[in-house]
């Protein structure tokens, strides 16, 4: 039970002094003489008031040192409880998370060990098709080639039978004005047809060149996104382990934050408040880095 609070000044009694006193001036020696010593003992009621709160707090404060000192003890013992379980506790959790990181480790050794197989598949791939590419080259300009002489030759046999042709009017003179349109004709027509040939010749090369760009452009974009979806995969492979360290050195974080020490000042109180708070958002930002928990 909360004991009663007696004081020997009551708020009648003060009700009373502030009538007795409220009509006081100090304006005349007498009135000046009256004010001084209604001070007095308006004063003397107050630290009569003050002396008997000392007298009544003093068995409330020797109170609260002994609830915290058995409190303090209590605490110490149970923390030398605590401790040693903590620790067995960290010593499995942290040969669980070595067997982890272990385990790990030997899936990205295999992860890479493919990525190194795959990017030397690709790389024979692209060996090959650029083999394939040259020798259709080869063969494109050997065809090219054969088309070249066989024109060359066509024209040598134009100059033959022209040259022969000419023996011939020669020869016969007389008869060179009724041939003469239809020759004419015959060597307009071989010359058309010529141009014609090599215009298609030309064609033709453009065509396979710009199929050969075309080719080669697929295949170098195609090796691009391989080596962009190879790089993403090796970098996703290599942050793997961090995040798992990221998430494990947070929850240490938190397990400190589970053994705070018990302080006595409001001040120290604060301060270890403040330390825990911080403690908490560092935590949350490794977990924020390592993906979230």
């Amino acid at each position: 039970m909360t004991p009663l609070v007696v004081y020997e000044v009551t708020l009648t009694d003060l009700t009373a002094v502030a009538a007795k006193y409220a009509s006081l001036e100090a304006k005349t020696k007498e009135g000046y003489e009256q004010v001084r010593l209604a001070i007095a003992d308006v004063r003397r009621l107050r630290v009569q008031v003050e002396k008997r709160r000392v007298e009544l707090k003093a068995d409330a404060l020797a109170y609260g040192r002994e609830v915290d000192a058995i409190a303090k003890s209590l605490t110490e013992q149970l923390e030398a409880i605590e401790q040693p379980l903590k620790l067995l506790k960290a010593g499995v959790d942290e040969e669980k998370a070595r067997a982890k990181a272990e385990k790990e480790a030997a899936a990205l050794a295999a992860q890479r060990a493919q990525l190194e197989a795959e990017r030397q598949r690709l790389a024979e791939e692209a060996a090959e098709r650029e083999e394939l590419a040259r020798e259709r080259a080869e063969i494109e300009a050997q065809k090219l080639q054969a088309e070249r002489e066989k024109i060359a030759a066509e024209r040598v046999r134009a100059d033959l039978a022209a040259q022969r042709a000419a023996e011939e009017f020669d020869r016969e003179r007389s008869a060179r004005r009724d041939r003469e349109a239809i020759e004419r004709a015959a060597a307009e027509e071989a010359a058309r047809i010529e141009r014609e040939a090599i215009a298609a010749e030309r064609a033709e090369i453009e065509a396979q060149r710009a199929e050969l760009s075309r080719i080669e452009a697929a295949r170098a974009a195609a090796a691009e996104s391989e080596a962009q979806r190879l790089a993403e995969l090796a970098r996703q492979a290599a942050l793997a382990p961090d995040v798992e360290k990221l998430k494990a050195f947070a929850q240490r974080i938190r397990d400190v934050n589970e053994t705070y020490p018990q302080v006595e000042s409001e001040q120290a109180r604060e301060l270890v408040s403040l330390a825990l708070h911080e403690l908490e958002q560092v935590a949350l930002m490794l977990d924020a880095v390592g993906g979230g928990t």
